[in-house]
């Protein structure tokens, strides 16, 4: 069931890619959630170039005055992007920075930076570090009620069992 889920939520990223597809480009400009949002799909897409640039919109952008508190999203997207993309050195430097400037800040964001670094660290076969990260991946993703990490923590675990060469 967490498996096909995973699989949903994949279908769900290629339609917002589409939807997100049609605006224009000064609109993205002017809504970074929007624009951070299609970065976010366009990683996920296989599409490292284009959810660059659009990551580079929201750093030309000035911050209003009146700004919330930097909760470190464009950071946390590029940390994660970079994995998708089979940059793991770099994305696991990434989310250990995003971590060490954002984590005690941001609690959801810091259980997508350690799935990610257990779905690196799983990838591999760094187990003893894995055993590691999953405990603090699944503390943190519960406190912070996310419920669709645990299906990509579920994966990582599943991941490295079968590296291991357990095929029950």
């Amino acid at each position: 069931d967490i498996m096909l889920d995973l699989a949903l939520r994949q279908g769900e990223i290629e339609a917002l890619r589409e939807w997100l597809g049609r605006f224009p480009t000064r609109d993205l400009r002017k809504h970074p959630i929007i624009c951070l949002c299609y970065a976010w799909t366009m990683y996920f897409s296989q599409q490292a170039d284009k959810a660059e640039r659009l990551l580079g919109y929201l750093s030309d952008a000035p911050a209003p005055s009146n700004a919330y508190p930097d909760r470190g999203w464009p950071q946390l997207v590029r940390a994660i992007g970079a994995a998708t993309h089979d940059e793991l050195q770099l994305s696991e430097q990434l989310c250990h920075d995003w971590i060490r400037n954002f984590g005690d800040y941001n609690s959801v964001g810091k259980g997508a930076a350690l799935t990610c670094l257990a779905f690196i660290l799983a990838s591999e076969y760094r187990f003893a570090e894995l055993k590691q990260v999953l405990l603090m991946a699944h503390s943190v993703n519960s406190a912070a009620r996310q419920r669709y990490a645990f299906g990509w923590l579920y994966a990582a675990e599943i991941q490295a069992t079968l590296a291991r060469g357990d095929m029950r």
